[in-house]
């Protein structure tokens, strides 16, 4: 009974989507590359895995293909063959990526990896921006 349940309320939200809503389709496949899987996304954000050279790299989209972020190589080349990411979550100025890197050693061991990526304040960027201008002004005078 349950699972009939289930199946009711699913057919029901898919026939509500179809009759009331637009679809769009987004392409995150990026040329280079000869497998792309999207394994969770949050309002913003997409992750998951892309095929590069003959090895699993774990990735995040924005939205389009030409926002990925490797997050692959943010691991020790040396340490990890592959990785992928299973999920993604967003928390104020916080984006964790969960997944796991298949490790380079003898034997299949697998390690559990968390990315976290720090948003940067506006205002920490506007400071940052001013400094750089400043820096630019003075080095300017001194040539002068």
């Amino acid at each position: 009974m349950r699972y009939a349940l289930l199946v009711l309320i699913a057919l029901t939200a898919c026939a509500t989507c179809a009759s009331g809503g637009t679809w769009t389709i987004t392409n995150l496949h990026l040329a280079e590359t000869t497998r792309s899987v999207i394994c969770a996304a949050t309002e913003n954000q997409q992750a998951g895995y892309t095929m590069v050279g003959g090895a699993y790299h774990a990735g995040m989209w924005s939205g389009t293909a030409e926002s990925w972020v490797d997050l692959h190589f943010l691991l020790p080349a040396s340490e990890y063959l592959s990785s992928t990411a299973d999920s993604v979550y967003t928390s104020g100025d916080r984006i964790c990526v969960a997944g796991s890197a298949l490790l380079n050693t003898n034997g299949y061991r697998v390690h559990a990896i968390l990315w976290t990526y720090v948003v940067p304040e506006p205002s920490s960027v506007l400071t940052l921006l001013c400094g750089i201008g400043a820096m630019g002004g003075v080095i300017l005078r001194k040539r002068k």
